[in-house]
């Protein structure tokens, strides 16, 4: 008999935290909300995810990812149910096609907007840099998932910021002339980090997504590596390793050894 290990590659989103009256309007502007007939989380999560969508959570919200991990949103619940938050610079199509999928495996309507409503609040796709430039502020403090200080600073070396270690134990680096400050966890385990003197978020979000990207690809390489380590000290035979199309790897062990 065999079973399959999947490690799914934990991703990091980049969110200002709400309230924030300097940066709220511009984050309203670019919003489409979209209200469903959801009223638990435990029935949005059981519906989202037969439809093959994730929905994790993050900074005390829940998100969603479309086309991967390319892209994604977060729901919040308005007038007792959910509502899904689109950007305005989302794909029309994937929105439509995420739209269209849930509500297949709901085998009902659960969206509150038509097709045409969304075509007329979604603007075409742009990339980074062509999305208008955000307000400039002094510093700000951005909720992460990093957890692990060792892996943190070996990803921000790898990455070639030169991370130095501050009395009090931050990380701190420097990035387009911005400092990046990662504080030490204080009460949820994660970091926060705290950006100064930048221009605009817009030069500042590429560089985290690398930061993500390099952080997630060290977390499953040592998920790996320990899972493998205690297989092989419960004598336990790997029978295959596949790696899928989003990085995530699979194991194939042969059960007949676990006690």
């Amino acid at each position: 008999m065999s079973v399959s290990l999947v490690f799914v590659p934990i991703a990091l989103a980049l969110r200002v935290a709400m309230g924030k009256e300097r940066f709220n309007s511009w984050l309203k502007s670019s919003e489409v909300k979209v209200s469903t007939n959801f009223k638990n989380e435990e029935e949005l999560c059981k519906v989202v995810k037969k439809a093959g969508y994730d929905v994790v959570r993050f900074a005390g919200s829940l998100k969603t990812h479309m086309n991967g991990e390319k892209s994604f949103f977060f729901w919040e619940v308005e007038n007792e149910n959910f509502t899904a938050v689109f950007s305005k610079y989302d794909s029309e199509e994937d929105i439509d096609n995420f739209i269209r999928t849930v509500e297949k495996a709901a085998g009902r309507k659960v969206f509150n907007s038509t097709k045409e409503e969304l075509k007329y609040n979604v603007e075409d796709p742009r990339e980074v840099n062509e999305i208008p430039p955000l307000p400039k502020f002094t510093d700000e403090m951005f909720p992460t998932n990093f957890k692990d200080g060792k892996l943190l600073y070996k990803t921000l070396k790898d990455y070639g910021v030169n991370p130095q270690m501050s009395e009090s134990g931050d990380l701190v680096c420097k990035v387009e002339n911005a400092e990046l400050v990662f504080h030490l966890p204080v009460d949820n385990g994660v970091y926060n980090v705290e950006i100064k003197n930048y221009g605009g978020l817009n030069l500042i979000y590429p560089h985290l997504s690398n930061i993500d990207e390099e952080y997630k690809r060290n977390v499953q390489s040592n998920t790996y590596k320990n899972v493998v380590k205690k297989l092989k000290e419960k004598q336990v035979t790997i029978e295959n390793e596949k790696i899928l199309d989003d990085n995530s790897i699979v194991l194939t062990i042969d059960t007949g050894r676990l006690s």
